[in-house]
């Protein structure tokens, strides 16, 4: 190949200085060890006469060129020359130029070499007599490895001269087999090895028949194995290992020795580009690095890295499946070392011999595809044909492919394209069920580029949606992702998710009971739009130290839809919003920028034209005495307090139950705040004691009654802390696997006096409190009293009072001394020599005084009182408590005890008791859970909430799913007395794909797209 010279042009121009400089010499001395030179006769008219098995020709700027291999033989007048091959240079002078390689030898000089330059006088003519003699095409023959040795050689020989002009140049080389010969560059192409062994392919030995065939030209060596043959060659370079292993009952193999012969060797080394052709028979298995086939007959060509083979199948391990990739054909063609083409084939992840589903197609071609890596993600290789580091994705093509369960085709395209981890199955998931909100339902899910036969972009999934509700009507939409680098040239990656959602709904919502039971839809048209993207730039973009940007775009047809179609992602995902959001950071210092558009009018929000924050936390000020922090914002805000249900629309009963939020108003205009803190932070051995003061000015253009409002807070304070640990070396247990304990304690205090100049009924919301889901169930409660306004409930938490906070409208007069005593028992577990630190006992406890109780807490100077308990018995068993509590009229009270049982990855089981009291009825509960896995083929998860207090059942939900070798079959059962909803349902998914690939506890409970 052309491992020295980077083009057709330098090689040519390699030939010219080369061959002229040394046809120009006078004579080039003799270089062989301990052997005297040569007679130079002189110039001998005579004719060049030139013998060979076979001859490639062809014309090179000025030269006529002559390959020659097998028994070479020059003769001109007493000068005689041979080897196994040759180059022959011929300018129109006359002037020949011959390099002979394998077993030189020129009569009356050298015994033998490995190889050797010799410079004769032509014009007297040139005959060949050889017995294939044919022309070639230039750009084809300077890539022959024989050639290029040539090349090398006279590149070494140019600084050579002689001071006797008009005498032969013979220059031979050590005496060398060439086959063990080393390249010029070992690193090179030309200078791979390749080592062949051969063992038995059990204890019983094989027969072998080796002989020299002479009815080809050059003569090749042919050996025949049989009786269970195993032929390891390595050197060939198979990307990750260099090894190929090819194992079966009979082997006929072609090649060439060093000078010929028939002599058999069970381990040779060969040059890479000496011929080495295998022919297999019987119980074939073939490995290369991860992949294995199996035949009846193949061929392999390892100097080529091709392979021929019939009835075969290809196994390759791929790590996102975590399973194997199969491929059945007729015929398996190895085109390169790492791409296949396989005729009347099929393609599954199934280990049975014929699938439950399968792709078949008529040409399926399986190659590696070469990405730029993103987010580190992929096996990280050099690309071939770019030399640039990427990520290699194995990928297929398939042509008139038919999408079989068993064997009945249910799906038909005539071109499939994408990553061999998702080859193309259209049909991703089929949902069917029945429940009494939504009647029978089908959802399905498809691949747009599999429906299409289109090649997928790397790293994007489009599917479609369609979908049919018995109660409501049909459904449809699309849904998907992408990943880029570097996406229109900017620096950084970025993800995006996007969902659209359109149901023609002829039905009524169920959200609950009473009210929310039977709620009439405010259209028929019924859907969503999402679209969420976000940018990281790289580390150093713009000279800081962290950039990042997020865009959204999302709006739902009305206020029911989002609660009723996708209630998980209502429940406890973030809002559907409008904005664009772009923040930077450096070391202690960032600032944001925010736009945000409220495009749904029937939920709170506030709209912000734009809104710009500044942060620097910890700025040492003298020397480390003091730190300084600071948050600054300024924008102008538009409230939108969320419109209330039409009576028209959804009756008076429904409608009526909606309140508006008493901190919510139509108010829009500029808001400005600024928050400094300093802090001198001291400490005294284990005693840390940190004096502060927080001061702010809040300016808003209209405050919660329209007015504009300014007002000034200042909030000094002490924060300390101690800590204290004692270790108890004496104290072990087998029943409770304790192996000494350490005490570990932490008692923490905060006191902070607050004055601020305007009361928080003034002060207009601006900044949300909470996400949709609970502003919109405060608003259907209607008008609750102090005790549970958030608001309030936020002052006396303190969560307006830190310097980034964002909700920094929360700050009213008040004096408090915060107390919280966190404590740990830590033993140590594990296998002796290798034990490891672990929290046994942990116990948290907290409390907050107010000494102004009348202002601040409600007349009761204790209040915000909880607790948090764990005990890790051991690895798998964990009993919990936990609880808050207050003491003025109508508090609330919660607290919760219970046990979790875990089986590391096959499941776990939770059971605890819940106690709530709101100030009314209070709820006592059971709730019962567990996922557990009972055999590698069935999974199971349940789920039970028992009201104790007034004996019932509130809800269930069970699923069973099975894992077949071809599919998941999910089989599900659910019951809610809110919404007095009891329904079923079954799914089936194809293990096809990086979800499927292990079907273990997480993903696959939940029928939730």
């Amino acid at each position: 190949m052309l491992g020295h010279f980077p083009n057709q042009r330098v090689v040519l121009a390699t030939v010219r200085s080369c061959a002229f400089a040394l046809l120009a010499m006078a004579a080039l001395p003799v270089c062989a060890e301990d052997v005297p030179p040569a007679p130079a006769p002189p110039p001998d008219p005579d004719p060049i006469s030139v013998s060979a098995g076979m001859a490639l020709e062809w014309r090179e700027e000025g030269f006529d060129v002559t390959l020659l291999r097998t028994r070479v033989k020059i003769e001109q007048g007493n000068f005689t020359a041979s080897g196994e091959s040759a180059i022959i240079w011929k300018d129109a002078a006359g002037r020949v130029l011959l390099y002979l390689e394998g077993d030189a030898r020129v009569r009356g000089g050298p015994a033998r070499g490995n190889s050797g330059l010799i410079r004769r006088d032509g014009s007297g003519g040139l005959e060949l007599d050889v017995a294939s003699r044919n022309p070639i095409e230039q750009s084809v023959a300077v890539e022959d490895p024989l050639y290029q040795r040539a090349l090398a050689r006279l590149k070494s020989e140019i600084g050579q001269s002689s001071d006797e002009p008009g005498r032969a140049a013979v220059t031979l080389v050590d005496p060398m087999p060439i086959a063990e010969l080393p390249a010029p560059d070992p690193n090179s192409e030309l200078g791979a090895l390749r080592r062949v062994r051969i063992f038995p392919r059990s204890a019983v030995p094989y027969d072998v028949l080796s002989y020299e065939s002479t009815k080809t030209i050059p003569s090749e060596q042919i050996i025949v194995l049989t009786g269970g043959v195993n032929l390891v060659i390595d050197g060939v370079q198979l990307g990750e290992t260099d090894l190929v292993d090819l194992s079966a009952d009979r082997i006929v193999i072609w090649t060439r020795t060093p000078g010929g012969g028939s002599e058999f060797q069970a381990e040779s080394v060969q040059s890479r580009d000496t011929p080495f052709t295998v022919y297999l028979e019987g119980n074939i298995v073939i490995r290369q690095g991860g992949r294995v086939m199996r035949a009846k007959k193949a061929v392999y060509d390892a100097r080529q890295e091709k392979a021929l083979l019939d009835d075969a199948e290809i196994r390759t391990f791929m790590p996102d499946l975590g399973a194997e990739l199969r491929v059945r054909a007729d015929r398996l063609r190895q085109i390169t070392k790492s791409r296949f083409k396989a005729e009347n084939a099929w393609l599954s992840t199934s280990k049975f011999g014929k699938p439950g589903y399968r792709l078949q197609a008529k040409e399926i071609f399986l190659e590696p595809r070469y990405d730029v890596p993103w987010l580190g993600l992929g096996d990280t290789v050099v690309d071939p044909r770019t030399g640039q580091t990427t990520t290699e994705t194995p990928w297929f093509r398939s042509y008139d492919n038919k999408f079989m369960v068993h064997d009945v085709p249910i799906f038909y395209s005539p071109k499939l394209s994408g990553p061999a981890t998702d080859p193309g199955i259209p049909l991703k998931t089929l949902s069917v069920g029945f429940d009494q909100i939504f009647g029978a339902r089908v959802q399905t899910a498809w691949d747009v580029f599999s429906v299409l036969g289109q090649e997928r972009p790397p790293n994007v999934e489009l599917n479609v949606l369609a979908d049919y509700y018995g109660k409501r009507g049909p459904a449809t939409g699309f849904s998907g992702r992408a990943a880029r680098v570097d996406p229109l040239g900017i620096p950084g990656y970025s993800t995006t998710n996007f969902l659209g959602y359109y149901v023609n709904d002829g039905g009524e919502d169920t959200l609950g009971g009473g009210l929310r039971g039977s709620i009439p839809i405010e259209t028929q048209n019924r859907g969503r739009l999402l679209y969420r993207h976000q940018h990281q730039f790289p580390d150093g973009f713009g000279k800081v130290d962290h950039s990042r940007m997020l865009f959204e775009v999302g709006v739902e047809s009305d206020r029911n839809f989002l609660e009723q179609y996708y209630q998980t992602e209502f429940r406890s995902d973030k809002n559907t919003e409008n904005y664009l959001y772009f923040s930077q950071a450096v070391e202690n210092w960032a600032w944001s920028g925010l736009g945000f558009v409220p495009v749904n009018d029937f939920d709170p929000a506030t709209g912000w034209y734009p809104r710009f924050d500044t942060y620097g936390l910890s700025e040492p000020l003298f020397d480390g005495r003091l730190t300084w922090s600071q948050h600054t914002q300024a924008g102008y805000g538009d409230i939108n307090p969320g419109d209330l249900p039409d009576p028209n629309v959804y009756g008076a009963g429904y409608a009526n139950s909606f309140t508006p939020l008493p901190y919510l108003s139509d108010v829009e205009g500029g808001v400005f705040m600024t928050r400094h803190e300093l802090a001198a932070p001291l400490s005294f051995g284990a005693l840390n004691v940190v004096p502060f003061v927080m001061g702010d000015a809040l300016f808003q253009q209209q405050g919660l009654t329209g007015d504009d409002i300014t007002r000034f807070t200042i909030s000094p304070g002490l924060r300390a802390s101690i800590q204290a640990k004692k270790l108890y070396r004496n104290v072990h247990s087998r029943l409770f696997n304790v192996n000494g304990l350490m005490h570990k304690a932490r008692l923490e205090a905060e006191y902070r006096y607050t004055d601020t100049t305007q009361p928080l009924g003034e002060i207009a919301q601006y900044n949300d409190l909470d996400d949709d889901a609970q502003e919109i169930t405060r608003m259907n409660f209607g008008r609750r009293p102090d005790q549970f306004d958030p608001r309030l409930y936020g002052i006396r938490t303190g969560v307006g009072l830190p310097v980034t906070s964002p909700v920094y409208e929360l700050v009213e007069d008040q004096e408090v001394i915060r107390l919280a005593l966190r404590q740990r028992l830590q033993t140590k577990r594990g296998p002796p020599g290798n034990l490891r630190i672990q929290d046994w006992m942990t116990l948290d406890l907290e409390a907050s005084l107010f000494p102004d109780a009348m202002r601040d807490n409600f007349g009761e100077e204790l209040g915000l009182v909880g607790f948090d308990y764990r005990w890790h018995v051991g690895d798998r068993t964990t009993l919990f408590a936990n609880g808050t509590t207050e003491f003025f009229e109508n508090a609330s009270k919660t607290y919760a005890a219970g046990f979790e049982l875990s089986r590391g990855r096959r499941g776990t089981f939770t059971s605890y008791f819940q106690h709530i009291d709101a100030g009314g009825d209070p709820l006592n509960m059971l709730i019962l859970s567990y996922q557990y896995e009972l055999s590698p083929k069935w999974l199971t998860n349940a789920s039970f909430i028992v009201d104790i207090q007034n004996p019932e059942n509130r809800a269930q939900v069970a699923q069973l799913t099975r894992v077949g070798a071809d599919f998941l079959y999910h089989f599900t059962f659910q019951n809610d007395v809110a919404t007095n909803n009891v329904g079923g349902g079954f799914m089936i998914e194809p293990r096809f794909g990086p979800r499927a690939a292990n079907p273990g506890l997480a993903g696959l409970f939940g029928l939730g797209r």
